[in-house]
């Protein structure tokens, strides 16, 4: 089977194609202005350099950040919210605490909808989804024409407990269709998200109505040049949760896409963990323009159902958009290779979070970009190859660096060296990605040298080291095709899906089937979902999780559960599940308050595993004969102050168990790995390099 990943980022688009199990990769800048162009050269390229047509491959696997892009960027859809009247300024309230309870100049993000375009209707149901009031077609009639007039290009609908029943909202959404015009779309917080907690709903629901005209007219017109191109398989989409989904579904949900992304090189650490036994990870995946970091307990990524993005205001939680979706537990910094440096109000070095992207890029592409990144300091301290950066795509101009850095950051700042100027911009940027992994360990309470490190990306071998010193850790994995590591990410990722639904009910009073038909229900609506992207219905798999707390308490515990709850023995089962986990987490449970569902969690998996990606393999007998491609080449040592000598080697020509300790690089196509004197590399059978500390 012959298959492709695409992921888009903001300064590099990614290819990797898997052809009969051979792996091949290609990475180009990205056109940010029609993204797909860059994408479809790119797969053109990587076609006519393996010598196969586009209508020989089977799957196109697709990630992008052009949901969290508009997010962040307030470039969606002029968007419309219809909800019950007297929750219209839901959006604007947010929860009932500050995210900084003591900054007095505290500013709160605006609403994706303004004010005048969130109208309330006068309907309602109760929490148990009895409902009591439908919508009058007069007030219909106004939301139509406040629309019309507004020029209104998206609808979001989401109704008090529409979770527990959704007629209301169905209603609505139904005469709006009818009565818009037909480029309008329309979202239904039951269908985006049918969970409880009003803010989050609305906020999903108003999300995904905002970039839905986008990403739709994106998709299609990819979907439509592949076609025009010859291309007769499928085009699949990776969701932030790391699961594979069809165009058709992504474009009506592509809230769920806003992570995909970083999923890939995710999926990528989760299959290294796998090959080499690695239980605990730290996946770590640095790109042109930001880095990524999600924790791995064996083996596996942690998983959340509550995303923040676009958070406004100093990068703190609790500032940004909350998104009630499945996605992978990551952390984003602002600080990849094209993160800008620059001198702060109080006149020291900072990096990020702002990026030269693609377009003009780092000083060094030589394409227009003036300001300092950490791509030119990179160049300046010999940590990267003019001749050999993104597979030779692109010439790096030493001189341009040399220019921004000594005009921007060395003489403003009193650098006595440009050296040491642009290894301040290293050491910054360094510090930056291990205190985020820092952090974002110890609020998982987890004991950071336990973990070891997966560097993907373009830039995540070139830091890997430098991070890893930083968080006393002593092993760190270099993934094969690691520069293109979410795209090779795509190509292991199952197709799946999860959707969750709110329940309100004590445990105690339960009804028998009553769980049951609510997941049944589920897996039918998943089953329907996993078919169209390609599944077969007796390939699929379920995990079925309740979510559930003390009753009057506002945080849950997910337990898995087997069966429906049918008999009274698979209850009491749950219930001691429960306490038993309450009473690890807090020390103490109460065993006489009742417990209350809050939601059912069903997750569907297709069983099939794509064919393992073939390695070339180099035979052990010529171990000896390996010797580096160049004689050494100089890289500086901020701790001696100076230039120090490093051997090169190529990385496809390094044999099983290859063993060699630094000071030495390692080169490929689209990265670099830097292996410093203090630390030796050793090849495993999955040409994976892992890299050890000399005690």
């Amino acid at each position: 089977m012959n298959r492709i990943g695409v992921d888009i980022g903001g300064t590099f688009t990614d290819l990797v194609l898997n052809k009969s199990g051979e792996v091949f990769s290609r990475k180009i800048l990205t056109t940010p202005d029609n993204p797909e162009h860059a994408a479809l050269k790119g797969i053109t390229e990587l076609l006519t350099l393996n010598r196969i047509e586009i209508s020989e491959i089977d799957i196109i696997i697709h990630g992008t950040t052009i949901a969290a892009n508009a997010l962040i960027e307030r470039k969606g859809a002029k968007t419309a919210l219809i909800t019950t009247d007297g929750f219209r300024d839901v959006l604007e309230m947010r929860y009932e605490k500050r995210f900084d309870q003591y900054d007095l100049n505290i500013n709160f993000p605006e609403p994706l909808v303004p004010r005048d375009l969130r109208i309330g209707i006068t309907e309602r149901s109760l929490i148990d989804g009895t409902i009591i009031k439908k919508p009058s077609l007069d007030e219909l009639n106004r939301v139509v024409k406040i629309c019309i007039s507004n020029k209104v290009e998206a609808v979001a609908i989401a109704f008090l407990h529409s979770y527990a029943n959704s007629e209301n909202e169905k209603y609505v959404a139904d005469f709006l269709r009818a009565n818009l015009p037909p480029k309008v779309t329309i979202c239904v917080s039951s269908d985006v998200s049918p969970e409880a907690r009003e803010y989050e709903r609305f906020s999903t629901t108003t999300a995904n109505a905002y970039v839905r005209p986008l990403m739709s007219n994106y998709l299609d017109s990819f979907n439509e040049k592949l076609l025009k191109s010859g291309f007769t398989g499928s085009f699949l989409l990776l969701s932030s949760s790391g699961g594979l989904t069809s165009i058709d579904h992504a474009k009506q949900i592509p809230i769920r896409l806003v992570e995909s992304g970083p999923a890939g090189g995710i999926i990528l650490a989760k299959k290294v963990s796998s090959q080499l036994n690695q239980e605990n990870a730290i996946a770590l995946d640095i790109g042109g323009t930001t880095a990524k970091i999600c924790y791995l307990n064996n083996g596996e990524p942690l998983i959340t159902r509550r995303l923040e993005i676009a958070r406004a205001w100093k990068n703190k939680s609790g500032s940004g958009l909350p998104l009630r979706i499945p996605a992978m537990d990551l952390v984003e910094i602002g600080a990849g290779g094209g993160s800008i440096a620059k001198s702060d109000n109080l006149g020291r070095l900072a990096i990020g979070p702002e990026s030269a992207g693609s377009k003009p890029g780092p000083a060094c592409y030589n394409m227009g970009g003036t300001k300092p990144t950490v791509s030119d300091a990179n160049l300046l301290l010999g940590r990267i190859s003019k001749e050999v950066f993104a597979g030779g795509s692109i010439s790096l101009s030493k001189l341009k660096s040399q220019e921004t850095i000594t005009k921007k950051i060395m003489k403003p700042l009193s650098f006595e060296t440009l050296e040491g100027a642009a290894a301040g911009i290293v050491e910054i940027s360094e510090e930056l990605m291990a205190n985020a992994a820092r952090i974002h360990g110890i609020e998982l309470g987890k004991n950071i040298r336990d973990f070891c490190l997966i560097a993907s990306g373009g830039g995540g071998p070139i830091h890997a080291i430098g991070i890893a010193e930083k968080l006393e850790i002593d092993k760190v994995i270099v993934p094969h095709l690691a520069g293109v590591g979410s795209a090779v990410g795509f190509l292991h990722a199952p197709i799946s899906y999860e959707i969750a639904r709110s329940i309100s009910k004590n445990l105690t009073d339960l009804q028998t089937g009553e769980i049951k038909t609510l997941i049944t229900n589920t897996k039918k609506t998943i089953n329907t979902i996993l078919i169209k992207a390609g599944s077969s219905p007796d390939d699929i798999e379920f995990v079925v999780t309740a979510e559930l707390r003390y009753q009057g308490q506002g945080h849950e515990f997910s337990l898995p559960i087997n069966n429906h709850l049918d008999i009274g023995k698979e209850k009491d089962e749950l219930i001691k599940r429960f306490i038993d986990k309450y009473q690890s987490k807090f020390g103490f449970s109460m065993p006489d308050n009742k417990i209350e569902f809050v939601s059912i969690i069903v997750s569907g998996k297709s069983t099939i595993l794509y064919d393992e990606l073939l390695l070339k393999k180099t035979s052990r007998k010529d171990l000896k004969l390996v010797k580096p491609i160049l004689e050494h080449i100089e890289i500086y040592d901020p701790n001696i102050r100076s230039f120090l000598l490093y051997r090169v080697f190529e990385r496809d020509k390094l044999p099983e168990e290859f063993k060699q300790q630094g000071p030495c690089v390692i080169r490929e196509p689209q990265t670099t790995t830097i292996i410093p004197k203090n630390w030796k590399v050793f090849k495993s059978r999955y040409h994976h390099l892992v890299l050890t500390r000399i005690n």
